[in-house]
């Protein structure tokens, strides 16, 4: 059987998403904005989900953000594994 092995050191870099918006990990002092972010634009639920994705370590929430501004988070918990179909959370256009 051949090697399965992906290198992934061969990937070329990932592109960004569009100017001026980064995602990266949300970190500690973030909870309520993120937690706060779900709750207003989706659920009680889903504020609850990230909630526990924040207590993870390293917490397994993603956010985009522009200009400091918070536009979108996807969320993963420790039920769900990153490789799992899961919705992302957005924020409506208005």
């Amino acid at each position: 059987m051949t090697d399965m092995l992906v290198p992934l050191y061969k990937l070329p870099p990932a592109k960004p998403v569009a100017e001026g918006i980064v995602i990266r990990r949300a970190i500690g002092p973030e909870m309520h904005v993120v937690c706060d972010f779900a709750e207003k634009h989706f659920s009680r639920n889903w504020a609850s989900e990230c909630a526990v994705a924040m207590a993870a370590q390293p917490a397994n929430v993603l956010v985009a953000v522009e200009n400091g501004k918070l536009l979108a988070l996807p969320a993963t918990t420790p039920r769900r594994r990153a490789s799992s179909a899961r919705p992302a959370l957005t924020r409506p256009r208005a």
